[in-house]
């Protein structure tokens, strides 16, 4: 069994590591690796097991896998939770497709703030191995003293989510050619209901 560990540090980043119980040697047993990091811009203060809306399973067709929610100094609440692996490729493929229809104020990229354009400690805001869904203000380049990268584990929940204020032109350029499982582990193109009802079932979950 693997065992997750999510972290928060002085340097405002948030990061999950993964102990792996089945290692052939004791070093390897434990040994964290890191699998997941971003830049909050927020230091957290507090972490808990649970959700903000009551969860009925069985309802939604997007499986999670348990939720945490933290919390920081300056009053931010986020929430990540797992993903499994099919869920969590599907969804980084929207949201790099929405990255190219969604222009930020200055056309920042999402993938490069703060890694081009960090100024200080400026506040700024699991596969199942894991693949994590994140819903904080902002998720950005992982950012400390002596190195910028650029997220990785994490998909931004915030920006998957505004694929529901786009019109409906804008939604079919997103979807055009993405794949989805069929059900029976072969790919089709998905469709633009389809979606919908994908992130509207993902809002619930905060």
């Amino acid at each position: 069994m693997n065992f997750n560990w999510r972290f928060g540090e002085r340097a405002f980043n948030l990061f999950v590591c993964q102990k792996d119980s089945a290692a052939t040697t004791d070093e390897e047993r434990q040994h964290l690796q890191e699998v997941g990091v971003f830049h909050l811009g927020e230091f957290v203060n507090v972490f808990s097991h649970g959700s903000l809306v009551l969860q009925n399973l069985g309802e939604s067709s997007t499986p999670t896998q348990g939720s945490v929610l933290f919390g920081t100094v300056n009053g931010m609440i986020g929430l990540v939770t797992s993903l499994s692996e099919g869920w969590y490729s599907l969804l980084m493929d929207l949201q790099n497709r929405l990255n190219k229809v969604i222009k930020s104020v200055g056309k920042i990229e999402h993938s490069l703030y703060p890694s081009r354009y960090h100024c200080g400690s400026v506040p700024s805001v699991s596969r199942c191995t894991p693949c994590l869904l994140c819903f904080p203000q902002f998720l950005w380049s992982f950012h400390t003293e002596r190195k910028t990268e650029q997220a990785t584990g994490f998909i931004d929940g915030d920006l998957i989510e505004s694929f529901l204020d786009l019109g409906r032109a804008k939604m079919q350029e997103v979807v055009s050619s993405l794949q989805i499982d069929d059900g029976s582990g072969m790919k089709r193109e998905a469709t633009v209901d389809e979606v919908i009802k994908i992130v509207e079932e993902l809002t619930r979950i905060h």
